[in-house]
């Protein structure tokens, strides 16, 4: 009875932990030519080859959950190198599945229009703007990504004043 309970406990503390969307994952094996040619078509480096990202450790503060279901430390972050574009190998961060595909092709656009100064938040900011001012189609896609991306956190008292001003920055 101790065991069966355990396991319910994990699980329930998992799914808890974890917003993800398993009906609607999006393989990046499925998608992994679109987002090729539109980091290409971006200004990405030609040489640069797609490839699933390994887990990372992460640097985020963790919910008192996550902490206690001993989750949240690791994950598949996108990550550039001279060589390859790593990208997680899969996406459930939302319930549609267009809205999973949308956000691989944001990380591949905004990828291709990253330039590190080492000060992550501005280089976010000038790679979004650089991305959008060269594919300005693709500005409601990213508007309507962040705004349930945001909708997605816990509240947090100023974090809609700040990403409004990070907006404003950017546009």
């Amino acid at each position: 009875m101790e065991e069966m309970v355990g396991r319910w406990w994990h699980v329930a503390l998992t799914r808890l932990t974890r917003p993800e969307h398993a009906a609607a994952a999006v393989q990046l094996s499925d998608v992994k030519t679109a987002i090729g040619l539109l980091f290409r078509a971006a200004g990405g480096q030609a040489h640069v080859r797609l490839a699933e990202a390994g887990l990372q450790r992460t640097a985020a503060p963790r919910h008192w959950l996550h902490r206690l279901a001993g989750s949240g430390e690791r994950a598949a972050l996108a990550v550039m190198e001279p060589e390859v574009l790593a990208l997680p190998p899969s996406v459930a961060v939302f319930a549609d599945p267009a809205l999973n595909r949308d956000l691989y092709l944001w990380l591949a656009l905004l990828t291709a229009h990253w330039v590190p100064s080492g000060q992550w938040l501005t280089d976010n900011r000038r790679a979004t703007r650089r991305a959008l001012d060269a594919f300005p189609g693709f500005h409601p896609r990213y508007e309507r990504l962040r705004d349930l991306h945001l909708a997605q956190r816990p509240p947090v008292p100023g974090l809609r004043g700040r990403a409004a001003l990070a907006e404003q920055a950017v546009a």
